[in-house]
């Protein structure tokens, strides 16, 4: 199961709820027990002793068992235990089972820049924000699972990840695969002459940049359109990249070409001045191949190319403008977080709830069986012990009717604190359960005396 929501508030509330169910269950059951223990003396006129406890939590109700042979409060105990386990797993399950996750989904898409405009560029610029966000967009939807391409609307969301309904085409780049070796003296005009003369660059004005050093040239970069400026028709690309490193290195040059695959967006390149445009690209191109100075070209130059003419499409079609408002409910494909819970937490949140629901149920079930007995019956267990203060309460209560004094009765649990259990009298006595204002009795003292004489021989 996946909720929208972030995994620590999952945590934190899911704690809160069995914290809280826990806390309910040891009230309930506490009652559940004190009446399941009157009802079994009002029916049967005895109850084992071993049933007479309140509602033990943690591993109470397992040393209790182990102690005494016996379940706490019958089967009572078994959903003691059960409880108590409940608790410990349930904490665990929290802790360990519930963590984020990332999910395809569909997020809001504001402002940005979106295709298409009215505006058709004749050249395209490749000097301002717009590059840097629909370069990055494609990075981001690659790094999250999405391709690249040319992309209908793109913003700053580093979530982006493309989904078909996002994207509207983009640019294929085939490697030719007929790389030509060239001496490191051979001219530039030379290069461009011969990869024309065997079909591998367009015969158009050729584009191309290069650094110069020690009177040669590396990392040579040669753009060729298919079309002249004025010819109003989309255009296809050739290419040429050095492969080499260095300024004395041969020139091994690899030639590529690359055609688009987005009708939707054909009207952009034949706007566009397709020489003048791939002039002014040229040095983003160049510096999109090589991963800095004194490098050979990347592995990937194709898919580079693509990038770079991708970005150089959604820039044409959305007017070169970031600020663009999207239709009313526009979304984009993005990696959201959310919350996983497993089907085992699932599990334990479901016997906990079963619990919660159930256990009211059978208090309300043990209560009117009870009522169903006359208050003068009622009024006879109404002091039964079922809990360390009862028990307490009833020890008091016994030692004073012990002594012959039949307020005893009176005892209650607000007057355990004048009660000790202690030596008294003789200081090796036996020790035994008083009143701190009692008196002792010549009974006391001398069954005292007898014990430490006895303790002596």
């Amino acid at each position: 199961m996946l909720l929208d929501k972030d995994p620590r508030w999952v945590r934190l509330v899911l704690r809160i709820y069995f914290n809280v169910a826990f806390a309910f269950f040891a009230i309930i059951g506490n009652q559940c027990v004190v009446y399941a223990t009157k009802l079994q003396i009002l029916e049967k006129r005895s109850v084992n002793v071993t049933r007479m406890t309140n509602w033990l939590l943690s591993i109470d109700p397992v040393k209790y068992l182990l102690q005494t042979g016996r379940l706490p409060a019958g089967w009572l105990g078994g959903l003691m235990i059960i409880c108590a386990a409940l608790s410990f797993v349930s904490d665990l399950a929290v802790s360990s089972l519930i963590r984020p996750v990332q999910v395809s989904t569909r997020c809001p898409f504001s402002t940005g820049l979106v295709s298409p405009t009215s505006q058709p560029l004749t050249l395209i610029p490749v000097n301002g924000s717009p590059y840097t966000v629909t370069s990055n967009a494609q990075l981001s939807s690659i790094a999250n699972g999405g391709p690249i391409g040319i992309y209908w609307k793109v913003n700053e969301d580093r979530d982006f990840q493309a989904q078909p309904e996002d994207i509207a085409g983009g640019w294929v780049c085939d490697d030719l695969d007929q790389d030509e070796v060239y001496q490191p003296d051979s001219s530039q005009a030379d290069i461009v002459e011969d990869l024309i003369n065997k079909g591998l660059l367009f015969n158009t004005t050729p584009i191309s940049e290069y650094s110069d050093g020690n009177g040669s040239f590396n990392h040579y970069v040669i753009l060729t359109s298919s079309q002249a400026d004025a010819s109003l028709h989309p255009f296809d690309v050739r290419a040429s990249v050095q492969l080499d490193a260095l300024f004395d290195d041969v020139k091994t040059m690899k030639s590529l070409e690359c055609t688009m695959n987005a009708p939707a967006m054909e009207w952009v390149l034949a706007n566009a001045s397709s020489q003048k445009t791939l002039s002014e690209w040229i040095l983003t191109f160049q510096g999109s191949m090589y991963n800095g100075t004194g490098t050979t070209a990347a592995p990937d130059v194709d898919a580079r190319l693509e990038w770079v003419l991708n970005s150089m499409v959604m820039i044409g079609a959305g007017g070169n403008y970031l600020l663009s408002v999207a239709p009313p409910d526009s979304t984009q494909g993005c990696l959201a977080q959310r919350a996983l819970i497993p089907n085992a937490m699932l599990a334990i949140f479901g016997i906990v709830t079963l619990i919660l629901i159930a256990i009211p149920f059978h208090l309300a079930f043990l209560f009117f069986r009870y009522r169903r007995f006359s208050s003068i019956n009622r009024s006879l267990v109404k002091a039964t012990p079922n809990s360390l203060v009862g028990w307490m309460v009833q020890a008091a209560r016994i030692t004073v009717s012990d002594n012959g004094n039949r307020s005893g009765h009176e005892v209650k649990s607000k007057d355990l604190k004048h009660w000790e259990y202690g030596l008294r009298g003789a200081g090796e006595g036996r020790p035994r359960l008083f009143r701190k204002d009692q008196t002792l009795t010549d009974h006391d003292e001398d069954e005292s005396i007898e014990l430490v004489e006895s303790r002596r021989e």
